[in-house]
């Protein structure tokens, strides 16, 4: 696909939501009183309304699909959910989201017009989060992170157009770029970034407690202990990316 006309990139796009949003929405609901749907009951979890069910958590098809798939392996213990909602086959509606990455980094490259460019992404971003709000809100298909459905696709999509498109004017339109080191130091070492941040945190946090006290995180009271924690975090991976940065340590695939 990466070698694909664009038409036949966002064919694909909108094949494999409609796919995906196909088969959920024609997998059965299932009845309350059966184990799946006492199970979700007994979570105490918000559930959806009418069509939307069909997306509901623990009891949609993607968790179906994992509570069959996943028993196929020898386990501990049988495989009933994951308590988080997050399922194996979320990885399908996610290539969608890398289709329109893909087609936005080919803007990118090979437009001779920045005009052009800025027009594209706004136009497809305002696009891509019209219809996944209209999607959302008409009850169609809910907007749901954890699952990726086709709607946040849209939604989220949309969002990263306009982002990139923000960006793309100020640093190399208007060429106004000092401001973005920070941001350099982590698009040199995406991979390396998304590791350190997936598999540090806890480490960081355990340690920041032991130099500083269990409650160093409440310096500016309690509201705000959730983003100076994250803060301290952030600012300890981004320490570490610096170095490497410093050291032209680049970890490719």
């Amino acid at each position: 696909l990466g070698r694909a006309s664009i038409p036949v990139v966002w064919l694909v796009t909108l094949a494999i939501l409609a796919g995906y949003w196909g088969w959920f929405a024609m997998t059965p609901i299932p009845a309350a009183d059966s184990p799946m749907g006492i199970a979700s009951a007994a979570k105490g979890l918000p559930e959806l309304k009418s069509f939307e069910q069909h997306w509901q958590i623990h009891t949609n098809a993607a968790e179906q699909f994992d509570q069959w798939f996943l028993n196929l392996f020898p386990r501990e213990a049988p495989f009933e959910r994951n308590n988080g909602g997050y399922c194996t086959l979320s990885f399908i509606p996610t290539l969608a989201t890398m289709l329109l990455g893909l087609l936005a980094g080919r803007q990118l490259h090979e437009s001779s017009s920045s005009k052009q460019t800025l027009i594209w992404m706004f136009a497809v971003g305002l696009a891509l989060l019209g219809a996944g709000l209209a999607i959302g809100q008409l009850g169609y298909c809910p907007i749901v992170k954890r699952i990726w459905t086709p709607s946040w696709t849209l939604f989220s999509g949309g969002i990263c157009c306009l982002t990139v498109g923000v960006l793309y004017l100020v640093a190399d339109v208007l060429r106004f770029r000092w401001w973005a080191f920070p941001l350099v130091v982590l698009g040199c070492n995406s991979i390396a970034a998304y590791v350190i941040a997936e598999t540090s945190q806890g480490f960081i946090r355990q340690n920041l407690a032991t130099h500083f006290g269990s409650s160093w995180h409440g310096l500016l009271g309690e509201p705000y202990s959730p983003f100076v924690a994250g803060g301290a975090v952030l600012l300890v991976q981004w320490i570490v990316l610096w170095r490497m940065y410093a050291n032209r340590i680049f970890v490719r695939v």
